[in-house]
């Protein structure tokens, strides 16, 4: 099996292990003198789990996800799991199996690392919001505490809250298409974009912000010309 396993008997000692579980822990079985399983497997929480699955009355299987360092000093994810097993020794009476226990990890690296991708897109997507409701947020108070005293400022302010919520309809939409290119139910194009527009309205966004916190915004677009900017059809 390509799945590393290790079975131990009712003295904590290693009966079996396969290949991987030999690169795993960098154990050659054939020449072990001491095969003692807190003593050839180097991390304690799987020898606690092999000896709870061996010498527990009731019948007690246990799961966890370790990361583990393999032979290689690489690091790897597995999800373990440990049972009791009874099995039957060469020449001994039948009617008395020996207990032991079997350790069988499972690779699961390709799982956290999908995982992880996926935490970060969140983290992204929730921080990218996060920007327009700020300024949504901030033009709205502004409205509110009258500081747009004359109908073009009133405008101006309207015209930024409209281009925010715009913003984030874009934002909610690229995410239904990511799920729809998953699918393969679209393909990505590509279209350009002036790069001094999505700037100013990221600096018209922020200003409000700014203000409030005494920080003079300077931009500078005199040097941007355009970006690649994705669309989904």
């Amino acid at each position: 099996m390509a799945d590393p396993i290790v079975a131990i008997d009712d003295l904590d000692e290693i009966v079996l292990a396969n290949s991987a579980a030999e690169n795993l822990f960098g154990l050659d079985l054939e020449r072990a003198e001491d095969r003692a399983v807190a003593h050839v497997v180097r991390c304690q929480k799987l020898v606690d789990m092999l000896l709870t699955a061996c010498h527990r009355e009731s019948i007690v299987n246990r799961t966890d996800e370790l990361e583990l360092i393999d032979g290689k000093g690489e690091k790897r994810w597995y999800r373990v799991r440990a049972a009791r097993l009874a099995y039957k020794e060469d020449g001994a009476c039948p009617d008395a199996p020996s207990q032991g226990a079997v350790l069988v990890l499972r690779d699961i690296g390709d799982q956290k690392a999908l995982q992880k991708r996926n935490a970060e897109f969140v983290s992204s997507v929730s921080h990218e919001m996060k920007t327009p409701l700020a300024g949504i947020k901030a033009y709205v108070e502004l409205l509110a505490d009258g500081d747009a005293e004359d109908d073009q400022t009133r405008e101006q302010f309207l015209e930024v809250i409209n281009s925010q919520t715009d913003r984030l309809q874009r934002l909610v939409d690229n995410m239904l298409n990511l799920a729809r290119i998953e699918a393969g139910v679209i393909n990505v194009n590509k279209e350009h974009r002036s790069l001094n527009e999505l700037l100013e309205e990221a600096a018209h966004v922020v200003q409000p912000s700014a203000e409030a916190k005494k920080i003079a915004l300077v931009t500078d677009l005199s040097r941007c010309t355009s970006a690649c900017w994705p669309t989904a059809t």
